[in-house]
This record gives structure tokens, C-alpha cells and sequence, in this order.
């Protein structure tokens, strides 16, 4: 049998489609694309000339007897050379290596993702053993199939176990099924911390399948750590006994947080809609309705700036306590931060590259908002009741060179700009900053000490705000009072907080003293597979948009 052969790379060469021409031709592949056309080209001829050996390229269904993880359970015991003959075995796998030893015998590694991990087995593949019942042509059914099998295919082996002479578990195969044919070349494996060998780092990102294939033990754990978080999450709450509801993704207000939202139409009904930005308002009726404890693990749409610690699309967790307040919301912070981090990490203690330990299982640290700043610029601050308040910020930012936007200017922006340029970057080790001025917190009730700041805290880890939570405002005409200056501010602040009636029209039934809590659960995420970016703590993160091409 002839065949042409090709060069598909770096340290790839593959056999290409079969050739009645009497020399061996070497034909050099330049991109993905020419290899692409060859590749299917092959399979084409090989299934018109060989349909015995490859009746269909994608089968419907391959039984399996065991999958890698147990097959190798079952069958380690073998001592090195023994053959179990009368055993018959089905498996399945992706090919990751093959390797001919010689005209008669081919190695074979195939690998496949169980119970969360990855498994891998050899296949010994010799012309001894295998099944030639069907065999039509003057070529072996062995020789023909071990000619069209590349790295990356998807192949079902009905054959024995053995081990090698050196005491590898291997299946000695009567038969290889293939099931699916990979038609392109896969990435060679580059340390995962220092990208993959993809030709930029987006690509990463835009070809996940790719990332998994080249990448897979890296990052499949840290999505096992996401899936872990997310249970944690709802066991967490479900056993101090909060009910997970689900609240609408879609309506005509967007509140519960100072954000632009998503806009859109449903024609059904002709009305503009808007994306959830959060689902704090809704959660809050059903406390007004008698669900005393709720929980919503969603996601959230914010048409907002996207940067390592944000994407449009993400994940939140938000949970309400009737007869519940923002300290006891800071005490069941604590208890949970302290115990997801020992469960998926082993230890109260996380170590963060770049930052070093950081240690839950001390009492957290409490700051007060306005009292932090002024410790770091040595004078009081304005209070917001000083006609002139705004002004003297100013000034205060321009003398300590805080940067800031002058389209955004008003009391609460410019306070906020002073705590992340001399406080939050402190807040390495757990700290709760609290006592947020009323300005940065329209849903937040006053404090029951001072009218100018409000009951409500943010979790600052490792420098980033991950959990926010307060005591639920729940006077009706304070919160209209509080979206009217928000809506004040709409002019020069696209991100300030929508009035809703009807929010307020519920709370005039009632909302018992609450404790409201959220925590966005992909920097969560990112803290616990201690990852530098939110994109890699997500499978398919917003990108931006790009010529299709087959690249």
C-alpha cells in the first residue's frame, strides 16, 4: 500500500490519503486550513475504498463495558506480559499519542475525563490479535486502520487487557471503532501559567474546546473549583434554611444596584425591557410576602466596562434574613468565608500569588468608610449636609493626586475615589468597610447612630470588594426621597439607581427589619483557584468581536 505522507507542523507528521501512485510523496501543510481540506479529503477516499473498515465517520452509538477509570481499576492487578484473552472489553477515548514500533505493532494512548479526572490507558495494537473477518481487499484491516488514525481522533476499542513487557496496562484491540475524526491539528501542550502554544492569549478564551483539549488538568480544575463554590453556596443557605427562588431576568425597571443595564424589545407585548442588574428588589417583596429567608444564585447583565475584575455577564449570590441586620450579616459573612475556604482549599489559610497568605480563620478586620479616609489624609472630611461639600472634595483630590472623572463629580463619587486610592488597597487581609455614606447607598437603611451614613458593609480580600450587604431600608417615603436625589443625578451619572414605584409601593405593606447580602461569585472564584483574571474563572468570557475566519 502507498500513501502520502504530511508534515503537519512542529513535530507532527500524520499519514495522509491513500495514493496508487508507486513513490512516497511528502507534502509539506502550511496552515490549519490546507491540512484541514487533506484531512477530510483522506477520509473521504479511505471510506469509499475501505467501507468495511470505515462504514461511517460519526456512528451512532459505541457500547461501552467500562470507562478508562474503571477499566484500569479492574484490571491492574495483571503482572507485566499476562493477557486475560477470554475477556472482552469496549472502551472509548480521544488519541493523544501514537507512536509505530513497526509494521506489525502501533502504541496508542487514549485519554478521557471521569469522575473529574483525567484517565488514560494504552492500546497495544498488533496484527496478531486482530479481527480480519471482514477483511475485502488484499490489505489487512489492521494495516488499513492503523493508517488513517491521527492524534485527536475519537476511537472505540473492543479488544482484551494485557500488560506490556515493562508492566503498562494496555487493551490489546480486536477491533478499533473510529467515532469521530478530529480534522484539524491539535496545539501543543505549554505550561498553562505561561499561556498555551495558541497564537495569542485570546484564543484561550474564543476556542475554549481548544484550552481544554491542550490545557485540560489546569483549568478543568479550577472549574471544578467553580462547580464546588456553587454548591457550597447553596448548601450554605439552604441549611440555616433560606429558600432558593428564581426572580425575573427580564422587566421594565432595572434597580438594586447603581448600574447601566441592558436594554431590549418583546414584540409580543411591545414594551421595552430591560436585563436585571440584580435581583435585590424582588427578593425584598418576598420578604414583604412572609418568605422570611431567600437566597437567588443567578446571573446578572451590567453594560459596564469590562477589565480583569469585570464582564457584562456574571454570576451573584443574593440572600435576605427578616429580623435579621447588617452585623449579623457581617457574623454569617465571617462563618462563611471561613468555611468555604477550608472545604475547597483544606486550610483556613488561602495562598495568593502576589499577595501571600491570607488568613480566614482570624476575626476579620472593621473599618470605618469615612473614618479610614481620614486617618490616611490626616483632616475631616466635608459632610454631605455642607452646601460646599463638593468643592472641598476637589480639593482634596487635586492635594493628594487622586485621579478622577470629571463628568461623574458629585459628594458620594468623589468619597469613593478617596477609599480606593488610600484604603481599599490596604485591605489585603478580610476587611469590612463599613458605614457607607447615604450618597453611595440608596437602598441602605440610616444608621440608628447618624442620619448621614447608612448600616451597610463591603468584604474587601486581597484588595477587591467581594461581598456587599446592609440593613434593608424599609421605609417607603425614605426610599422615594432616596431615588429622587438619585434620579438628580442621572444627568452626569448614567449608572445612578432607576426610581421604581412600585418597589415602594410594596414596601408600604410592610418590610420587617432585613438583612440583605450579595457576593459576586466569580471573584469568589478567582480567589479560591487563586486566578489573576475573571476570564479564567469562566468558560466562555465576553470577548471582543473579531473577522470570522478559519484561523
Amino acid at each position: 500500500m502507498n500513501v502520502k505522507t504530511l508534515s503537519c507542523g512542529k513535530g507532527f507528521k500524520t499519514h495522509s490519503f491513500l495514493s496508487d501512485k508507486s513513490n512516497h510523496e511528502h507534502t509539506s501543510v502550511s496552515s490549519d486550513e490546507e491540512y484541514l481540506q487533506m484531512r477530510k479529503e483522506e477520509l473521504k477516499q479511505f471510506q469509499q475504498k475501505y467501507p468495511n473498515v470505515l462504514p461511517t465517520l460519526y456512528p451512532n452509538h459505541f457500547a461501552l463495558t467500562s470507562n478508562i477509570k474503571e477499566y484500569k481499576e479492574k484490571y491492574d492487578y495483571l503482572q507485566p506480559s499476562e493477557k486475560l484473552k477470554d475477556v472482552e472489553e469496549c472502551i472509548a477515548g480521544r488519541i493523544i499519542s501514537k507512536r509505530k514500533a513497526s509494521s506489525k505493532l502501533f502504541f496508542y494512548t487514549i485519554r478521557t475525563n471521569n469522575d473529574h479526572s483525567l484517565h488514560q490507558v494504552q492500546i497495544m495494537t498488533g496484527s496478531e490479535y486482530y479481527d480480519e473477518s471482514n477483511r475485502t481487499t488484499d490489505e489487512t484491516n489492521f494495516s488499513l486502520i492503523n493508517t488513517i488514525l491521527r492524534k485527536g481522533d475519537i476511537i472505540g476499542i473492543k479488544g482484551f487487557p494485557a500488560k506490556s513487557g515493562k508492566g503498562e496496562l494496555s487493551i490489546i484491540p480486536k477491533q478499533i471503532t473510529l467515532l469521530s475524526p478530529c480534522l484539524h491539528q491539535l496545539p501543543h501542550k505549554v505550561s498553562y501559567s505561561e499561556g498555551t502554544s495558541l497564537d495569542d492569549i485570546e484564543k484561550r478564551f474564543r476556542y475554549r474546546y481548544l484550552d481544554l483539549l491542550t490545557n485540560h488538568e489546569e483549568l478543568y480544575n479550577i472549574f471544578l473549583i467553580r462547580n464546588k463554590t456553587m454548591s457550597f453556596i447553596r448548601n450554605f443557605f439552604t441549611n440555616k434554611g433560606f429558600l432558593e427562588v428564581e426572580t425575573p431576568i427580564l422587566s421594565e425597571k432595572s434597580g438594586g444596584a447603581n448600574a447601566k443595564p441592558f436594554e431590549t424589545h418583546l414584540n409580543a407585548l411591545d414594551m421595552d425591557l430591560k436585563l436585571r442588574i440584580a435581583p435585590e428588589l424582588y427578593l425584598k417583596q418576598l420578604v414583604i410576602g412572609g418568605m422570611d429567608r431567600v437566597f437567588e444564585l443567578s446571573k446578572v447583565f451590567r453594560n459596564e466596562g469590562m477589565d480583569s475584575t469585570h464582564n457584562p455577564e456574571f454570576t451573584s449570590c443574593e440572600a435576605y434574613q427578616a429580623f435579621a441586620d447588617y452585623n449579623e450579616m457581617m457574623d454569617m459573612t465571617e462563618e462563611f468565608f471561613r468555611q468555604i475556604v477550608t472545604e475547597i482549599n483544606g486550610s483556613p489559610i488561602l495562598k495568593v500569588d502576589d499577595i501571600g497568605e491570607i488568613d480566614f480563620s482570624k476575626p476579620f478586620r472593621r473599618v470605618s468608610f469615612i473614618d479610614s479616609i481620614e486617618e490616611h489624609i490626616k483632616e475631616k472630611l466635608p459632610l454631605p449636609t455642607d452646601p460646599d461639600a463638593v468643592n472641598k472634595l476637589l480639593d482634596i483630590c487635586k492635594k493628594h493626586k487622586v485621579k478622577y472623572s470629571t463628568e461623574k463629580v458629585n459628594y458620594g463619587y468623589l468619597l469613593d475615589k478617596l477609599l480606593g486610592t488610600f484604603v481599599e488597597p490596604e485591605c489585603v487581609q478580610p476587611t469590612f468597610i463599613m458605614d457607607h455614606p447615604v450618597d453611595l447607598s440608596p437602598l441602605s437603611k440610616s444608621h440608628r447612630d447618624s442620619s448621614l451614613i447608612t448600616e451597610r458593609f463591603e468584604l474587601f480580600i486581597g484588595t477587591k470588594e467581594l461581598c456587599n450587604a446592609y440593613t434593608e431600608l424599609n421605609d417607603p417615603e425614605d426610599q422615594r426621597e432616596r431615588f429622587r436625589k438619585q434620579q438628580e443625578k442621572k444627568k452626569q451619572d448614567d449608572e445612578a439607581h432607576e426610581n421604581d414605584e412600585a418597589f415602594c409601593k410594596a414596601l408600604e405593606y410592610g418590610l420587617p427589619p432585613t438583612g440583605g447580602w450579595g457576593i459576586g461569585v466569580d471573584r469568589l472564584v478567582m480567589l479560591l483557584s487563586n486566578q489573576k483574571s475573571i476570564r479564567d474563572v469562566l468558560l466562555f468570557p465576553m470577548l471582543k468581536p473579531k473577522n470570522v475566519s478559519k484561523d
